[in-house]
């Protein structure tokens, strides 16, 4: 991550009043910034990275955004790195970027992930409630099997034996 952050720095030139002197190679730049955002969220040159890119997107408007595909993979390395309250957030903005569309796979996905962060945070009532909206939304659907047995693992750990029968 040092390193791309050097040679986006490199690349875009940038002045000491955060001006880009140089406009040749702006979208090399936005490409290794991207990296350092996607893939090393939780490095410490990330928020350096976060500060360029916002720079570089808003002196360059026309610069492609990240796909939900690319915020999924971010949200996952916050994810593996232990920043929950983060990857939460990533998660939250998948699903906002999903909805109405015909990509309800990542927006499944999310809702499972967030799930996982709030029981890594023991806070089993909200992983209750993120479940019971992602089963409900699937009923006469294919139920997705992680989904059912986070669901039990939840009310397990709230000593919701009945319902947990119920979910069985």
């Amino acid at each position: 991550p040092d390193a791309l952050l050097d040679i986006a720095r490199h690349s875009i030139a940038l002045d000491d009043t955060k001006f880009i002197k140089e406009k040749n190679n702006i979208e090399d730049a936005a490409k290794y910034l991207n990296t350092i955002l996607i893939r090393h969220p939780a490095h410490a040159t990330a928020k350096e990275a976060e500060d360029m890119s916002v720079l570089l997107r808003g002196q360059n408007p026309g610069l492609p955004d990240i796909s939900p595909s690319e915020r999924f993979e971010r949200a996952e390395a916050l994810f593996s790195a232990a920043k929950f309250a983060p990857a939460i957030a990533e998660y939250n903005k998948i699903r906002d970027e999903v909805r109405g569309s015909n990509n309800q796979e990542y927006n499944v996905k999310a809702a499972l992930k967030t799930a996982q962060v709030l029981m890594r945070l023991r806070r089993y009532a909200e992983a209750e409630s993120e479940l019971k909206v992602l089963l409900a939304g699937h009923e006469g659907g294919e139920i997705p099997p992680n989904a059912v047995y986070l669901m039990a693992v939840c009310l397990a750990r709230q000593g919701k034996l009945d319902e947990l029968i119920d979910a069985e």
